[in-house]
């Protein structure tokens, strides 16, 4: 969907886990295959599920922006065994900028590493910078007034972060929404939900 909230494409998938079926395709595969679906020149957001190298790398090669978060291993080479050396506590950020071939040439890229509650977030991404800045958040923790380790409370506040890892946050925020309200709708025919506009908050007018 566009930034005004008009839906222009909604496509579900299920990947084989059989590796001697010959449809089988990776993660960064599958990304790349649905972004086809829209324009060239969108920006196209990913969880850490589909997010790395070789996803940014493929979309860049459709003349499209990309915004993902990724997990320590794609790759662990940039990520776990470089980046990540770089934080020692919560609230550091550390980052590096690469270049891929895209459509029309060389396009630059930036590999954020964020520390918050004790885990580390990784962000890639053609845009936005690791310019800090204040956001509020809120984070499920351990509870620190009980002996079991189970049991956690969620804790909000003010903290102050990348601007690409903010953005990817929010745009995210704004994509979970429109898909809880797609898959709340589609118990009624299609052609209801194609081509209709949605508001700001994802839900069907």
């Amino acid at each position: 969907m566009d930034f005004s909230g008009f839906f222009l494409g909604f496509s579900l998938f299920r990947r084989s886990r059989d590796p001697a079926d010959k449809k089988s395709e990776g993660a960064h595969e599958t990304f790349a295959r649905l972004a086809r679906l829209m324009p060239e020149g969108s920006l196209i957001i990913g969880d850490s599920y589909f997010g790395g190298l070789p996803a940014l790398e493929a979309i860049v090669q459709q003349g499209k922006h990309v915004l993902m978060s990724c997990n320590s291993r794609r790759p662990s080479a940039l990520n776990t065994d470089y980046l990540a050396k770089k934080l020692v506590a919560d609230g550091q950020s550390a980052s590096c900028y690469g270049t891929v071939e895209g459509l029309e040439g060389t396009v630059p890229f930036l590999a954020n590493a964020f520390r918050s509650e004790g885990r580390i977030l990784y962000t890639i991404s053609t845009v936005f910078s690791d310019r800090p800045q204040d956001t509020s958040f809120s984070a499920l923790v351990p509870d620190v007034t009980t002996t079991d380790t189970d049991q956690h409370v969620m804790r909000e506040g003010v903290e102050v972060r990348p601007e690409v890892r903010c953005r990817y946050s929010d745009l995210m925020d704004f994509v979970d929404a429109a898909d809880s309200s797609i898959l709340n709708s589609v118990s009624h025919p299609i052609a209801r939900v194609i081509g209709q506009p949605m508001s700001p908050c994802g839900m069907l007018l």
